[in-house]
């Protein structure tokens, strides 16, 4: 089994680098533990970032011919979806992967790059969104992190005005974030 601290380590020294780079080596490492739920959703993440930054025109590519950055895209596109496909059908008794796709799926901007081939309306990413949020409340009764995601999705209050409870800070901590991109949003909202 990989260690996610180190290989978040690694993509984090590797993505401030090349960003296709970090993505190869980062679906290398899932590729060998497919059904590390973590591991899965951090190449979500990554590639999901990835895109949303190339679409504001924040390619770090851009240096590269049209050719090479439309290249850089595709390869995105194909280890999300991949990523994506795998997870849904065997990732799902995962919290972790449970509870940050349902975090990605509340922004706007986020489900449109996330779930792009498989909706065409807000209605259905809310409905992939709630039927998520079901089974991981099912799987995961006790989950502060799930239910944080209830209030915001109800509007009961945002992230940004959660409940300090000091049971969401342990639960949190029992996913080792650390100082890359990805984890650094988490950190900034708990």
């Amino acid at each position: 089994m990989n260690n996610i601290t180190c290989i978040k380590d690694k993509l984090s020294r590797i993505e401030k680098r090349n960003w296709r780079e970090a993505c190869q080596y980062l679906y290398s490492c899932w590729y060998n533990d497919k059904n590390n739920g973590e591991l899965c959703m951090l190449l979500i993440e990554e590639t999901t970032m990835y895109l949303m930054e190339m679409e504001a025109g924040r390619d770090p590519g851009l240096h590269l011919n049209n050719n090479a950055s439309k290249r850089n895209k595709r390869l995105f596109i194909r280890y999300k979806e991949t990523a994506l496909s795998y997870g849904l059908e065997n990732c799902l008794s995962s919290k972790y992967f449970v509870w940050r796709l349902c975090y990605l799926l509340l922004h706007i901007e986020t489900y449109l790059v996330l779930l792009d081939s498989r909706i065409s309306t807000l209605e259905e990413a809310n409905s992939i969104l709630l039927e998520l949020l079901d089974k991981g409340k099912e799987r995961f009764p006790d989950s502060l992190l799930l239910l944080e995601i209830e209030n915001v999705l109800n509007r009961s209050h945002s992230y940004y005005n959660y409940n300090k409870d000091p049971r969401l800070a342990e639960e949190i901590k029992e996913y080792r974030l650390q100082n890359n991109i990805v984890d650094q949003e988490i950190m900034d909202i708990f």
